[in-house]
Order: C-alpha cells, then sequence, then structure tokens
C-alpha cells in the first residue's frame, strides 16, 4: 500500500463534505402528531405553526421553539416553594407561547398570585385555565 494521490485526497475531502453537510441538513426534520402544535421561530420572532405531518426547515436560520399539547391538559409544576397541578387549554398558539410559554417558568415567576390573575394571564395570552391545585408547600 502506498501514498494516497492528490485524486484520492480530493476524493477523500470531498466525501468528508458531502457527509457533513448531509447532517447537517437533517437537524432541520421535524415530526409532529395530531396530538401537539409545534411553534417555529425565525431570529426569535414567531415564523409559523405546525401541525400534523414532516417538515424541513433549515438549521440554524429557522428554530423548533416550543411544542405544545392540543387539548386539554393537566400539568405538574414543581416550583421552589410549592408543587402545584395546573389544568388548561391553549386555543392560540402563539399568544401563548409569547406570553406564558413554558409553564413551569410562569408560576416560577409569578408564584404568590392569586388565581384570578393567573386566570386572567392565561386568557389574555391564548389560553383558558381550568383549574390550580397546590398539592404541597416546601419548606
Amino acid at each position: 500500500m502506498g501514498t494516497l494521490s492528490e485524486i484520492d485526497i480530493v476524493l477523500i475531502i470531498c466525501i468528508a463534505i458531502v457527509i457533513c453537510v448531509l447532517i447537517f441538513l437533517s437537524f432541520g426534520f421535524c415530526v409532529n402528531d395530531k396530538k401537539h402544535k409545534i411553534i417555529i421561530t425565525r431570529k426569535k420572532k414567531f415564523f409559523s405553526e405546525l401541525d400534523e405531518g414532516v417538515f424541513y426547515f433549515l438549521p440554524f436560520i429557522y428554530k423548533k421553539a416550543g411544542v405544545y399539547w392540543k387539548g386539554k391538559r393537566e400539568e405538574m409544576v414543581k416550583c421552589k416553594l410549592a408543587s402545584f397541578i395546573v389544568s388548561y387549554e391553549i386555543y392560540d398558539f402563539k399568544k401563548f407561547h409569547n406570553g406564558v410559554g413554558p409553564i413551569k417558568k410562569y408560576f416560577e415567576k409569578n408564584l404568590l398570585v392569586d388565581y384570578e390573575k393567573y386566570k386572567s394571564d392565561f386568557f389574555n395570552n391564548g389560553a383558558v385555565l381550568y383549574e390550580i391545585k397546590r398539592i404541597n408547600i416546601v419548606e
């Protein structure tokens, strides 16, 4: 076995570049089921909502910023001072993503607010809040 010729080196470099491009492009595929809605952003601003199907978007230009459950949802939220079970339903996914966003972060910022304030915040940001149950208090 001898040394590699220039053609062999160019061929190896081309194969490596093709593999890198294919790996890069594979990051843009997104598969969504009928139970969820995906929020896509471009430059940290809302771009699109995706329903059921297989989608492709250019990586690093577009980003999958949120995946939200369609229909009524119960979610356990564990914060530093207490834990809750929150029951809600999203009707405007764009508003919800930009307003309330991830439930845990929202409750950590607004832990000591009353139920009517929570209900108002959810409604003004694209969701209906059905119930909040405090399940324990951590001291």
